[in-house]
């Protein structure tokens, strides 16, 4: 009678979910749809979900499953489940591909995904979405798991109806300038898809055109709160696009910005030389561990695992893994790698690395990946036995705003 007390007060009060069918009869269910950075998800009771562990009789107990997450910047998740309802089952579909579609026609890619969490009885799948048109009342998503027709959900806006502040925009080009540095952005251009957008610039440093010493990255938002380094609706009035703008090796460096190593020897194809070399620089910590010749190699963190020399005919890999213990790391490569762990590495462009050789010559290096804090780059054109010295370079980039009329 307790238990049965229990369950009639604590039972969710029905409700009718978005529901699509597949060709096979798979339901197609969305769950739930939070928005912000702290996201609460309960299906079934939450108070049994939490008492179920000290009661013997759990099978006659409705599934529970309560889950809060934490996301550290604003997303829309949208909590989706795949139901059989002859076997009465939960599925876990595999997902070729899910976008939110607004009401221009526009489609937006989702490619953030959470895993699959369940219960003896359910299981729920999560999307994080970061752009949406969030001035609609309602907007579609489409959903494609594999070997399965796409299907369509029609959303509910859970931050309609949005007040917003418009942007006035600037025609291009527009230049802004700092210090010594003037960068004109001169045109936005998407590609075919309109799933990736260039920005093309130019960069001049005391009036002298730079180009081949600068890169930049960039991010684009609008006055809704959409932010995406991807694209945005073009019907928006404005973009705000913000560039981050670096050197690239090419360029000259203050001494203050610059590590130099003297005396390193290219390892012969299939060796390793375990370095211990550490600095301080410009609020990174950086600790050069290996540098390899040409070959095949694998590290767990600082250990090498495997060595063999380069075989011609072979392709390159590179693939990089991190847990809580450990980084994994397996490459093949025909030119030497630079293993280094770095704290405080935010972004990519943060830390080059190239080669001086004794008649002044520079070898640009080609940076490979990282996870968690070691990373690996790769130098082009040396031999074994050539002497270098390194030069491990820190920089900090140049932040740039533009507002700017979207590229139709």
């Amino acid at each position: 009678m307790v238990l049965v007390a229990i369950f009639i007060r604590s039972r969710p009060a029905a409700t009718s979910l978005p529901t699509a069918t597949l060709p096979d009869g798979t339901q197609i269910i969305v769950q739930a749809v939070t928005y912000g950075t702290n996201h609460n998800f309960v299906h079934g009771s939450e108070l049994l979900g939490k008492i179920q562990k000290y009661i013997p009789f759990t099978g006659w107990l409705p599934p529970a499953l309560a889950m809060v997450m934490s996301t550290g910047d604003e997303f829309l998740i949208i909590w989706h489940s795949a139901y059989n309802p002859r076997t009465r089952k939960y599925l876990a579909l595999q997902m070729d591909d899910f976008s939110v579609i607004d009401e221009h026609g526009c489609v937006f890619p989702v490619k953030h995904f959470g895993g699959n969490q369940s219960t003896p009885r359910f299981s729920v799948s999560s999307a994080y979405v970061r752009v949406f048109p969030r001035r609609q009342k309602k907007f579609a998503i489409r959903l494609k798991f594999s070997n399965h027709p796409p299907v369509d959900f029609e959303i509910a806006n859970p931050l309609h109806p949005l007040t917003v502040t418009e942007w006035d925009p600037e025609p291009l080009p527009r230049t802004r300038k700092t210090n010594n540095l003037a960068v004109t952005l001169t045109a936005l251009r998407p590609n075919a898809e309109r799933s990736y957008i260039s920005a093309d610039f130019n960069v001049h440093e005391d009036g002298v055109n730079r180009n081949q010493w600068y890169s930049l990255s960039r991010s684009f938002s609008d006055a809704t709160g959409n932010n995406t380094i991807h694209t945005l609706c073009p019907h928006e009035r404005a973009w705000k696009v913000e560039l981050e703008v670096f050197k690239t090796d090419k360029a000259p460096f203050p001494e203050s910005a610059i590590w130099h190593i003297p005396n390193m020897v290219v390892p012969a194809s299939g060796e390793v030389r375990t370095l211990t070399n550490q600095h301080q620089l410009a609020g990174l910590k950086i600790e050069l561990m290996a540098l390899c010749g040409s070959g095949d190699f694998s590290f767990s963190n600082d250990v090498c695992l495997l060595s063999a020399p380069w075989e011609k005919g072979t392709g390159e890999i590179s693939t990089i893994t991190s847990s809580r213990r450990d980084t994994q790391m397996h490459f093949r490569s025909e030119q030497p790698s630079l293993l280094v762990r770095v704290d405080g590495w935010l972004r990519t462009q943060e830390m080059l690395v190239r080669a001086r050789s004794s008649k002044g010559d520079l070898k640009s290096s080609r940076y490979r990946g990282r996870a968690d804090k070691i990373g690996r780059f790769q130098f082009e054109d040396t031999k074994p036995g050539d002497v270098y010295e390194l030069e491990i370079i820190s920089q900090q980039p140049v932040n740039l705003e533009f507002i700017v009329p979207p590229p139709l």
